[in-house]
């Protein structure tokens, strides 16, 4: 168990998986923030920008390593399930408008956000998603609402992505150091193995080495830019 703490102090908390079981939450907490669940067909990921509601506006947090709830994931028929990739990139956004609505600037929580929608971009590139002129103005939105400076911070993405990311949004790209991105790899495997222990973290490097490659490849900056997007995008 921990001290009490604010998400300024642990930004990377809300890179972790964002669902509404992870976490017990006061009642009165939420009534005197108003804070609700947005009302969608199927419910389908709302609980991302719960997350960051409530974790942007809670003045303490606590994390405990006590299991309270039996989670079942993959539950056939269920919303996360049956996503699509357009489902991330509508929560992504869902999240950047709560960020933006309580004028939340911190460049640690800021870089977290950011983070999640170059994850999930990178998703949908790795299962052919530059091929899809819905899927591709919506990662060209995403990116649009990321600063330049924020998007050169992340030496934890790839510069290919990085690099595709000011090609669609049409903006100079200087040069990406592949030697920044090795290092912020290494030490997101050591933090891996302190939190989640040698096996996760070797299983975890696998999948993501597989997935990097698979996205890097259809992520060649040269081959998109912004004037592929439909017109009004």
């Amino acid at each position: 168990n921990h001290q009490p703490f604010a998400l300024i102090d642990c930004p990377r908390l809300i890179q972790h998986h964002p669902s509404i079981w992870s976490a017990l939450y006061r009642r009165d907490f939420l009534r005197e923030r108003k804070i609700r669940f947005k009302e969608v067909p199927g419910a389908g990921w709302v609980d991302n920008p719960f997350l960051i509601e409530t974790m942007c506006q809670a003045k303490t947090i606590v994390y405990t390593d006590t299991p309270y709830y039996n989670y079942r994931e993959d539950l056939p028929g269920s919303s996360s399930a049956m996503r699509s990739l357009d489902l991330s990139f509508e929560r992504w956004n869902d999240m950047c408008d709560v960020m933006d609505r309580l004028d939340i600037h911190d460049h640690g929580i800021r870089r977290a956000l950011d983070t999640i929608g170059f994850r999930y971009v990178g998703e949908a590139i790795g299962r052919g998603g530059l091929d899809d002129a819905e899927l591709k103005a919506g990662m060209q939105r995403i990116f649009s609402r990321m600063g330049t400076d924020d998007i050169l911070s992340l030496t934890n993405v790839s510069p290919q992505l990085r690099q595709l990311a000011f090609a669609l949004t049409d903006r100079a790209c200087p040069q990406l150091s592949g030697c920044e991105y090795f290092k912020a790899l290494v030490k997101e495997f050591f933090y891996s193995i302190r939190v989640n222990g040698i096996g996760f973290a070797l299983a975890r490097t696998n999948v993501y080495r597989q997935r990097r490659q698979q996205q890097d490849a259809n992520a060649d900056p040269s081959k998109h830019h912004s004037t592929d997007m439909p017109a009004g995008m």
